[in-house]
């Protein structure tokens, strides 16, 4: 369910005339606003951060998670599709060692990577992955698969080899979590690490990302119950994990981790990024792929012009599993950016819970 937030993206550009509130100043007012799409969408519990490139300043939490204790800056939550721009940095780390090029074939990294069409499988490169402009559809059937597996990347992308794409490689943007399942494979062939050995180390530890969930087993050690809707009203749902989620769906953390990895993105304006050179940040940020006349999807984040009328462009990522629904949005030209997490998701209210981080930033 981390991917239904993108069915209806096309109806977030208008999202806030439905909400029917007038526009926020400070950290009270965000507050404030907050709180009221909280009782707008039942929502039992919220996280949220206000950042700049090198402080948090601002962190809410109110109401309570599964098990019935307060929401704090030390709940977990998971982040779903949040996870692909972590991911595409993470790719860019490698870029930059020299360890991967954006526009060398997948094939280079996974030379048994296949489709049902094997001469436009050999045209699909990195970079149409991270841009989502592959041609691989959503539905591929390996996501969300919550057994254990003992090569989960490896047996993902083998699934793939009767998928037939949707259109030519780098044609136009079809999003879809497969992308960044194969991305998590490419990371582990060229690193020789496991996909979550090789993002501890260079992506969340330098960032102080400590409280991050990366597998199965950590998020049943720690991971409340979120919900889901029944009849309007939410009820307890156990989240599952997929062992190939942390590339494309299932990371998690706290308020806290997620703020940091933001931050880092801010910095590169300003300070620097710690985890990479500015101009690869850039490049992570710069929309290519056309999603509209106002939206276009970059390396894992999507640029917008849904904030022009303050001078900067609007660079996000939103996503949503079973129970958990964020929103990283980051407002660079102006240093700031906002994180907000909820422990709740429903296919019918996702645009209403996508108004709360994109209305507060």
């Amino acid at each position: 369910m981390h991917r239904l937030l993108t069915l209806i993206v096309a109806a977030h550009a208008g999202v806030l005339a439905g909400t029917g509130a007038a526009p926020v100043a400070d950290g009270g007012d965000i507050d404030s606003y907050l709180r009221d799409r909280m009782e707008a969408t039942s929502t039992p519990g919220m996280a949220y951060a206000a950042v700049t490139s090198d402080s948090i300043e601002h962190i809410g939490t109110w109401g309570s998670d599964g098990n019935g204790d307060p929401v704090t800056e030390s709940t977990p939550f998971l982040w779903g599709s949040v996870s692909k721009p972590i991911t595409a940095t993470a790719v860019m780390t490698l870029v930059e060692s020299g360890a991967i090029e954006l526009d060398e074939p997948v094939r280079t990294y996974l030379p048994s990577f296949t489709l049902s069409d094997a001469d436009a499988t050999k045209r699909i490169t990195v970079r149409h992955l991270l841009v989502q402009t592959s041609g691989i559809p959503e539905g591929t059937g390996i996501t969300d698969r919550f057994d254990r597996r003992r090569d989960p990347y490896g047996a993902a992308v083998a699934d793939l080899s009767e998928v037939a794409l949707l259109s030519e490689p780098g044609e136009r943007h079809e999003y879809t979590s497969a992308n960044y399942v194969v991305l998590g494979a490419i990371v582990e062939a060229a690193s020789g690490r496991s996909f979550t050995e090789y993002l501890r180390q260079h992506v969340l530890q330098p960032l102080e990302m400590d409280g991050v969930i990366t597998s199965p087993d950590e998020a049943a050690a720690g991971l409340p119950d979120g919900h889901a809707y029944a009849l309007g009203r939410p009820i307890a749902a156990t989240p599952s994990y997929d062992q190939t989620g942390p590339s494309y769906g299932y990371l998690g953390g706290t308020v806290e981790d997620l703020a940091r990895f933001a931050m880092d993105q801010l910095g590169a304006r300003v300070g620097g990024s710690r985890v990479l050179e500015n101009s690869s940040v850039s490049q992570l940020q710069n929309g290519t792929a056309r999603i509209s006349d106002t939206h276009r999807y970059g390396l894992g984040w999507r640029d917008d012009d849904r904030n022009a009328d303050l001078g900067t462009r609007t660079i996000w990522h939103g996503g949503a599993v079973h129970g958990y629904q964020a929103m990283v949005v980051l407002l660079p030209d102006t240093d700031r950016g906002i994180v907000v997490l909820q422990n709740i998701y429903g296919f019918f209210q996702d645009a209403q819970l996508a108004a709360a981080g994109l209305g507060a930033a």
